[in-house]
């Protein structure tokens, strides 16, 4: 009966060991999935900071489209009111530059340094408008 208690004790002894092997290899497996979970979580918060950044760039890409689509709306209206400016200046352009070339011809006749023949076609383009040269600041 010693025998016996003794080899069982022996028998319980080496499952002991088994079962504290097993429990040291799940307690490194869990710390192992601990380490992987941290992992995780700290590659969400990353991920979290990248979608915020994101999202500000695309709110700040809207708002330059928005100031540009402005931008151009305005320039587009300014554009229009040009046009219609000009319209209305060449209406009135012809008579004025008739007018207008007269006027300088007759004080440039008046104010000549000499008496010399006085070329009217120089200063004239072939319709009788001043000269591209001559300009209204004179």
């Amino acid at each position: 009966m010693i025998e016996e208690s003794i080899a069982k004790s022996n028998e319980g002894g080496a499952k002991l060991e088994k079962v504290t092997e097993v429990i040291m290899s799940i307690t490194d497996s869990a710390t192992k999935v601990k380490i992987l979970v941290d992992e995780v979580n700290l590659g969400s918060q990353e991920q979290a900071r990248g979608i915020e950044q994101i999202s500000k760039a695309v709110a700040q890409m809207d708002q330059v489209t928005q100031t540009t689509a402005a931008n151009a709306e305005e320039s587009a209206s300014a554009s229009e009111e040009l046009s219609a400016q000009a319209e209305r200046s060449s209406t009135s352009l012809p008579s004025f530059s008739r007018w207008w070339g007269k006027r300088f011809l007759t004080r440039v006749w008046r104010n000549r340094p000499s008496r010399r023949r006085f070329n009217r076609r120089a200063l004239l383009g072939p319709l009788g408008d001043p000269s591209p040269h001559w300009t209204s600041s004179l």
